[in-house]
């Protein structure tokens, strides 16, 4: 694989709503995230966060440059405390220069942890980015 200064780049790497792809190819990214809120409401709620389910679409983009052919796409999930969640491989196929390879994946996984996120994203051994998503736990406690 050509050093990262020759490519593949990345266009972009982000969490998001959802993600339309139209008849023309045209990408659009909706309601892009970097945050999210996990909120309990009631009475006797938990001081720390419950285990929870993040249910999110992951949108990569990567441009060729001077990488051409089979490359495997490994996206990596770790939480606050470095543990390692869900992961998935890609098999992606770079035609060069222009020409690039966007993913878009469901990404659902637990949180057990309030704090921030990384998705590492690593392409054929070489780290490219990392994702940052930041889980805030709000407790609204309501009175008897």
């Amino acid at each position: 694989m050509p050093k990262n200064s020759e490519g593949p780049f990345v266009a972009f790497a982000v969490f998001c709503e959802k993600a339309l792809q139209e008849k023309d190819n045209v990408l659009s990214l909706i309601r892009v995230v970097d945050r999210i809120e996990i909120t309990a409401t009631g009475q006797g709620i938990p001081e720390q966060l419950p285990p929870a389910m993040v249910d999110m679409t992951l949108c990569i983009g990567l441009k060729s440059g001077a990488a051409k052919g089979r490359h495997k796409l490994m996206l990596q999930m770790e939480d606050p405390s470095g543990g390692r969640l869900s992961s998935l491989e890609v098999d992606l196929l770079f035609e060069g220069e222009e020409r690039g390879c966007n993913v878009i994946s469901r990404m659902v996984f637990p949180v057990q942890l309030e704090g921030l996120y990384w998705l590492h994203v690593v392409l054929t051994g070489t780290k490219l980015t990392q994702v940052p998503l930041r889980v805030v736990y709000r407790r609204i406690s309501t009175g008897s």
